[in-house]
């Protein structure tokens, strides 16, 4: 009816962007918020743009990742994890095996129509042929749910009917930069996740279609390794300290509305250098708690080793 309309037509049914929606919400709020504050959302919103499936497909292109490069979060994180199952190839035994994933879930998730065909995780089978799955009887609550890196042996039980254990020996959790954010996420929640599974003794693994009982070290301390692709610099390291010491005194039940008003009426969070050293001594600490149950290794990639 209207030609000259079909070009705009086109253009407006065209369905959103996950930038559009960002962009959309923070023009609705620019009647009540500064135009600084609207200036500076505008400018973060690459950060948390997804990537195009085109994106991953070229990782495997990609020789060496740029930690302070975070346009593209979920590229960066999907090439370091490449990165890590490389590395653990590497370093591997005849008689080790590794997952490059694995999902923790509850026995209770057996029930959902994605495990009701537990073929399609067996090698050679889709894009699913590489998973492991732990099943435990451990309630999760908000813990970890996949690890980035596991490597097992399998030891049999004598009997052909029986089936055989799987011993795990390393897990591994890999990150694109070795920084107090990431150490303190693998100490303090992926740490606590294994030392749960530790605990259960009808806790089994699926992969490569076997299910087997599972135990951990084999006589010796788990390794619990955690690979980067770099090390955030001291600079960023501090800075990060302290935007988790604004975070946390933001978030703290007793004193955290007192700051949120003091915060608007400055302009700005203000956080003590004590802070920032004493969450810095309780890095340590956890570190060398964590150390008392684990083996800890530490891989930096080969581009900055």
């Amino acid at each position: 009816i209207a030609p000259e309309t079909l070009s705009a037509y086109a253009l407006a049914t065209e369905e959103l962007t996950e930038m559009d929606v960002l962009a959309l919400v923070i023009d609705s709020r620019k009647s009540d918020v500064s135009s600084e504050r609207i200036d500076a959302a505008i400018k973060c919103l690459g950060d948390f743009v997804s990537c195009s499936e085109s994106d991953y497909h070229s990782a495997s292109s990609s020789t060496k990742l740029d930690i302070d490069d975070t346009s593209c979060p979920k590229l960066n994180g999907k090439q370091c994890e490449l990165d890590c199952t490389e590395y653990l190839e590497s370093q591997m035994e005849a008689n080790e095996t590794l997952i490059g994933n694995v999902y923790v879930n509850h026995k209770s998730a057996l029930n959902r129509p994605k495990y009701q065909d537990m073929n399609k995780f067996r090698s050679g089978s889709g894009s699913d042929a590489s998973l492991g799955i732990i099943f435990t009887t451990i309630e999760r609550d908000n813990a970890c749910s996949e690890f980035d890196g596991v490597v097992y042996t399998r030891e049999s039980s004598g009997g052909d009917s029986e089936p055989c254990t799987a011993i795990i020996k390393e897990i591994w959790e890999a990150k694109v930069s070795l920084s107090p954010a990431t150490l303190w996420d693998a100490v303090t929640k992926k740490c606590k996740s294994i030392r749960d599974l530790m605990e259960d003794e009808e806790a089994y693994l699926y992969h490569d279609g076997r299910q087997m009982p599972i135990r951990f070290g084999s006589g010796e301390k788990l390794v619990f390794g955690i690979y980067g692709q770099g090390v955030l610099s001291p600079e960023n390291a501090i800075g990060q300290m302290i935007s988790m010491a604004a975070a946390q005194a933001l978030g703290d039940v007793d004193t955290g509305p007192c700051t949120v008003l003091k915060s608007l009426e400055r302009g700005y969070i203000e956080v003590g250098r004590d802070k920032a050293l004493n969450d810095l001594e309780v890095l340590r600490t956890q570190l060398c708690s964590v150390e008392e149950m684990f083996h800890i290794s530490v891989a930096i990639g080969q581009g900055d080793s």
